[in-house]
């Protein structure tokens, strides 16, 4: 029979190249089997079908099966038989068409995320990180380095307000009232007001033991009755926990009175809110993730009535009629007596001025300092803010928090956040941005639409293997290998366009409602700067999976193609060794958490236990456990290495080079073969050079097709192309030009055309004679050889 491959040339070899699957032709259609590579005695057949869907059939009419190497699961190549028949796009292969359309397809993408981006979100993060972070407001004392709230409060008085709520210029002069929005630095732009905001855990949630809160030996009375005698421990306030916050927490509305009077009369009070809208916070040391819910006071704004954080006359009653001897409905006390507290107002000040923004924040600053706001109960303070900086369009997220844990410790955290909010929406408006936005935004549109169009792509082909799985015509489906690295990475573009749209729509709104210049916190520029940061996050995923990809496409080439072949190879061996790699380090992490979790941070939780022996593995060791003063230290320092270094790393190493092996034995027949990728590229990348090569060529031989020109002739004519006579074009017979005198003394001449005329004679006739010459030589080197074959061999004629 005829072979069915000869009558279906492309379209069988293309499918067989899709599915990364040998040809195993039965006897009986005529085909010849694959005796090169080893497999399982009896391969699943599938029919081939050509780019319709249509089964091959050979010259019998029976259908061409082919054999699928289910080893692979899919990774090498897409599973999907849909494939354009052939050749295609002027004459190119279907590899390089691939190739060339995720290329434009990854520069958009790299054009849209890197080409507006440069060092300032760095150098904002960095200015914030000067004012806030890391200036000293004691000595060797700063934010970071907060150890008690008392630092704290000294940390708000001398750092926090004289850079956010500044009096004077860069060079020491008075600010206007303008000019008091802005930092210190004059080139930050404050979004609205700062926000002072505690989150507290109710009391009772915890037990106290009986022993410690038993009356003294020897008397009857009541604790709530008589202040003298109290038990040693009265409260307990247990660790925050956002999975339980709704229980933790204080309910919606719950009135907090600080225990301190501000002054002999009145106290403070505040309602607690959950309306807030706030993003959620997690702290980078502890791993607590904390509401946006807490007591809030936006310092420098004036009270309102309507401010749903302040108590009213009628909310200080409680339930038995019980008023508290705060005068008056309000959630601020009136100004303090001077003999007794200190000024409000920072005493640098000149006399007779004062900002009304600054001075008011200033004043609730020190009442929430005297009647001791934060407590015991309290488990984190906030203080937020958010900066507009017009030179670079970007808005800045302040956040910083300081936890008092349920031990008694401070740990200050901070999070800064730049994000690009308003650059998107002034290309749409055209709010005097310059003509590379404009173009960014066309190549981000221009990304977002071929990103839908493989997204549609995708659909159509999982519809299409989807139809044949079920007929058991495909081996594993659809979602495997390749193709769900394409799903994910669709849908993260599909997520940040969606979430783009979102963004500017609501910087539209807030642009519209005047919300950057209001004095209130806004809350809306803090959600928008979370969300923008979160684009970003997807956006950082998606350039690593988007550069994975090009190896998807680069599977066809000889060389490049062993990255994804290796893994396919060695996949199993690998997913039963992150399983050894997870036991492991599960008992390590353990036993370093219980023996070493007191007193070493890396070690304190589960979670960074685990991290930290994880980074050990990579080469970062922790030395320092073999000086530790327990013996078991060293002892499990040692043993560690010995498991993970020696035994896991050397397993992991081993897989990979057994699988490499196995992939280079496999391609050893194709690695001096030429690919189609490879060609079609190298033909594209020698355009230039033939380009180049052409023009010169179109030169040379125009300069060719023009005879040499004759010199002018003696009578003062006009100089004649040679082979023509210059009138009527009819070509002329070339007399030789008999020399006057001798070459040798012609070569002496004066003249430099009779000159180089005679050299050039010269050189011909030395040549001639020197051709002679060798001629003669020659001969006689015949004649010698001849003789010299018949003194070595007489008996020969």
């Amino acid at each position: 029979g005829s072979d069915p491959f000869e009558e279906h040339p492309g379209t069988a070899a293309q499918i067989v190249w899709q599915w990364q699957a040998r040809m195993s032709v039965d006897e009986d259609s005529g085909g010849k089997a694959d005796d090169a590579v080893d497999r399982p005695a009896a391969p699943k057949m599938v029919p081939a079908r050509d780019a319709s869907g249509s089964l091959i059939k050979d010259a019998k009419g029976n259908p061409v099966m082919i054999s699928l190497d289910s080893s692979d699961g899919g990774f090498v190549k897409e599973d999907t038989p849909n494939i354009p028949e052939g050749t295609s796009w002027f004459g190119f292969s279907e590899e390089f068409v691939d190739f060339f359309k995720y290329s434009i397809f990854l520069g958009l993408f790299c054009v849209v995320v890197f080409g507006p981006r440069n060092a300032e979100p760095f150098y904002m993060v960095k200015a914030m990180d000067d004012f806030f972070l890391s200036n000293e407001f004691d000595y060797g004392v700063s934010f970071s380095s907060l150890t008690s709230i008392g630092q704290f409060w000294t940390f708000m008085n001398a750092t926090m307000m004289p850079n956010v709520f500044p009096m004077y210029g860069l060079n020491g002069e008075l600010i206007s009232r303008p000019a008091q929005r802005f930092l210190s630095d004059g080139s930050n732009y404050r979004i609205g007001a700062v926000r002072f905001r505690t989150i507290r855990v109710k009391d009772g949630l915890c037990n106290v033991p009986e022993s410690l809160y038993n009356a003294p030996e020897g008397w009857g009375g009541d604790f709530e009755d008589d202040d003298e005698f109290k038990p040693p421990i009265d409260a307990c306030y247990p660790t925050y926990n956002y999975v339980e916050k709704d229980y933790l927490e204080p309910e919606e509305g719950d009135k907090f009175m600080p225990m301190k009077k501000y002054n002999n009369e009145s106290k403070l009070c505040f309602k607690y809110r959950k309306d807030t809208k706030q993003p959620v916070y997690t702290s980078t040391v502890t791993g607590i993730t904390y509401s946006g819910n807490g007591y809030v006071i936006d310092l420098g704004v004036e009270e309102d009535p309507d401010d749903p954080g302040r108590c009213g006359l009628e909310d200080l009653y409680d339930d038995e009629g019980y008023i508290s001897p705060t005068p008056g409905p309000t959630a601020f006390a009136p100004s303090p007596d001077p003999s007794i507290y200190p000024t409000p107002y920072p005493t640098m000040k000149p006399t007779g001025y004062k900002t009304d923004m600054e001075s008011r924040a200033q004043e609730q600053l020190n009442m929430l300092k005297a009647s001791e706001f934060i407590d015991r109960a309290t488990r984190a303070t906030f203080v937020e803010f958010t900066v507009y900086n017009a030179n670079a369009d970007m808005f800045v997220l302040v956040r910083l928090c300081v936890e008092t844990t349920s031990s008694g410790t401070v740990i200050p955290t901070a999070q800064v956040m730049p994000a690009r909010l308003l650059t998107a929406y002034r290309v749409l408006a055209g709010d005097g941005v310059k003509g590379k936005e404009y173009g960014f935004m066309w190549c981000e549109f221009a990304l977002y639409i071929l990103a839908l169009g493989y997204l549609v792509g995708e659909v159509m082909e999982w519809w299409t293997v989807s139809n044949l799985y079920r007929k058991g015509e495909h081996p594993h489906g659809y979602f495997c290998g390749w193709n769900i690295v394409d799903l994910v990475n669709l849908g993260l573009f599909a997520a940040v366009a969606v979430q783009r749209m979102i963004m500017i729509f609501q910087i539209s709104k807030m642009v519209e409602a005047g919300s950057f210049t209001k004095p209130e916190f806004n809350v809306d520029v803090q959600n928008a700067v979370e969300f923008g940061n979160s684009v970003d996050t997807m956006n950082s995923i998606n350039a690593v999976i988007c550069f994975i990809k090009l190896f998807k496409y680069l599977d066809s080439h000889p060389s490049l193609g062993q990255f994804t072949r290796t893994i396919s190879q060695a996949q199993n061996d690998l997913g039963s060794f992150m399983l050894v790699i997870i036991i492991v380090l599960t008992g390590f992490g353990i036993a370093f958490m219980l023996a070493f979790g007191h007193d070493k941070s890396s070690y304190m939780t589960f979670s960074m236990s685990f991290l930290t022996l994880f980074e050990g593995m990579l080469g970062n060791l922790d030395s320092e456990m073999l000086h530790n003063p327990s013996i078991l230290g060293p002892i499990l320092f040692a043993w560690y290495v010995i498991f993970m270094i020696f035994v896991v790393l050397s397993m992991f190493l081993s897989i990979v080079d057994n699988a490499y092996s196995i992939v280079r034995e496999k391609m050893e027949d194709s690695m001096d073969e030429v690919d189609p990728l490879s060609r079609d590229v190298g033909w594209c990348l020698g355009i230039p050079e033939r380009m180049v090569t052409g023009i010169l060529g179109f030169f040379f031989n125009l300069a060719h097709r023009i005879d040499r020109i004759v010199p002018e002739s003696d009578d003062g004519g006009a100089a004649a192309l040679e082979g023509q006579d210059g009138r009527e074009g009819e070509a002329k017979e070339e007399e030789p030009i008999e020399p006057e005198v001798d070459v040798d003394q012609a070569m002496e001449s004066d003249e430099k055309f009779v000159a180089y005329t005679a050299t050039y004679k010269k050189t011909i006739d030395s040549l001639g004679e020197l051709k002679e010459s060798q001629r003669q030589l020659n001969d006689m080197l015949s004649v010698i050889n001849k003789h010299l074959k018949k003194v070595d061999h007489p008996g020969h004629s």
